[in-house]
């Protein structure tokens, strides 16, 4: 049983979502590969600029079939169909919390915030199904392989130490120092 089955309520609707993340997955990096901005891929495709962003941010409700077939027709991509019984092969994905659990310092305060956050920004691979991001096996060995260091770095490195005294005024400052206000003689200036 697939990911989409237990999204949809019925196997149709779940092969349907199926389709339409990943046509939404190829037409997003055809636009990418082609270095399109959000204006530019909208000219191309007929579309409004706050619609192909609804596209880029894998907003699939949003999209039919029909309308998403025509778009990845527009940027030349190849569709095939197959037609019959299903091979059995499926996508393992997994949620923000299994990745952050799997791959993620333990000692990580938001580490779902931190990976919707670079998902959005488009420094790691996801897709969005309705509110929620999903990450592949494969998306998640990406993680792994660019971030390792990093991460590690983030999480092992102390933070310098913090003055509270580096952001105040200097009157603010004074008064918590205890230092005695200079005042320069107006009538005596030397």
């Amino acid at each position: 049983m697939s990911v989409w089955n237990y999204i949809a309520d019925m196997p149709p609707e779940a092969e349907n979502l199926r389709v339409r993340s990943e046509l939404m997955m190829a037409i997003e990096k055809q636009i990418t590969e082609r270095g399109w901005t959000q204006v530019r891929a909208a000219e191309a495709l007929g579309l409004t600029q706050p619609r192909v962003t609804d596209l880029l941010r894998g907003k699939v409700s949003k999209f039919s079939l029909d309308a998403l077939v025509g778009m990845a027709s527009e940027l030349g991509i190849q569709l095939r169909a197959d037609v019959g019984e299903s091979a059995g092969t499926f996508i393992t994905t997994h949620s923000l919390t299994e990745v952050a659990a799997m791959v993620l310092p333990k000692n990580w305060k938001e580490p779902v915030r931190w990976l919707r956050r670079h998902l959005v920004s488009g420094e790691i691979s996801g897709y969005k199904v309705g509110h929620d991001w999903r990450m592949t096996s494969e998306d998640v060995a990406d993680l792994v392989a660019r971030h390792r260091n990093s991460a590690q770095a983030a999480a092992t490195a102390s933070a310098p130490p913090v003055s509270i005294i580096d952001g105040l005024s200097a009157r603010s400052r004074r008064r918590i120092q205890g230092a005695p206000k200079t005042q320069k003689d107006c009538q005596n200036p030397e």
